[in-house]
């Protein structure tokens, strides 16, 4: 009898409870656990060398019912947290069959391509300063990043996790949103 009641319990009644969790995890059930959006551009005094004065303010959402965690600088801008975020190279669209181009467009995008990673931006890092700023569940917030951080050619990465209980190990899973020159609506490029 014990074996079927532990049979039972494996086949039967943990996917009920693993269902439950999962269809509690997310708030808003059309849309990611957490995501990030276009708010507005904005001019502000550069905070850093090689920043852009115009600024995407971005509202990053946390779509779940565990709040998340976000390494920022020590100062909010007024529109935003400066967040901690990596640049990262694009794929080379060139030959993707979907989007055909002539040899001769394949080379004047790869040409270009090459020619603007040369000045890809680092993103932000705060190894040496800054904190952390926890995002409740169902809240949002506005992050300011510079303009030249998103391009044809290059996106951003945020990383963030979740904050629960201490791991004695000191592990935890680390996630990324990601934000590319796609996500700016057209009219606003």
């Amino acid at each position: 009898m014990r074996r079927f009641l532990v049979f039972f319990f494996l086949m039967v009644a943990s996917p009920l409870l693993g269902q439950n969790f999962a269809s509690n995890f997310v708030i808003d059930k059309s849309k990611p656990f957490a995501y990030v959006v276009f708010d507005h551009f904005e001019k502000q005094k550069p905070q850093y060398e090689g920043d852009d004065p115009k600024r995407l303010i971005l509202r990053v959402v946390n779509n779940c019912n565990i709040p998340l965690r976000f390494m920022v600088a020590d100062s909010n801008l007024g529109s935003g947290y400066l967040v901690e975020h990596g640049v990262m190279a694009a794929g080379d669209y060139s030959d993707i069959p979907e989007m055909p181009m002539s040899p001769e467009e394949a080379r004047n995008y790869q040409r270009d391509r090459e020619s603007a990673l040369k000045h890809m931006p680092k993103g932000q890092w705060f190894h040496l300063g800054g904190g952390t700023l926890p995002l409740e569940p169902g809240k949002s917030i506005l992050i300011n990043i510079p303009r030249n951080h998103v391009s044809e050619y290059w996106f951003i990465r945020i990383s963030f996790d979740f904050v629960l209980e201490p791991d004695p190990n000191g592990n935890r899973p680390s996630m990324y949103l990601t934000f590319t020159e796609s996500d700016i609506p057209f009219n606003k490029r």
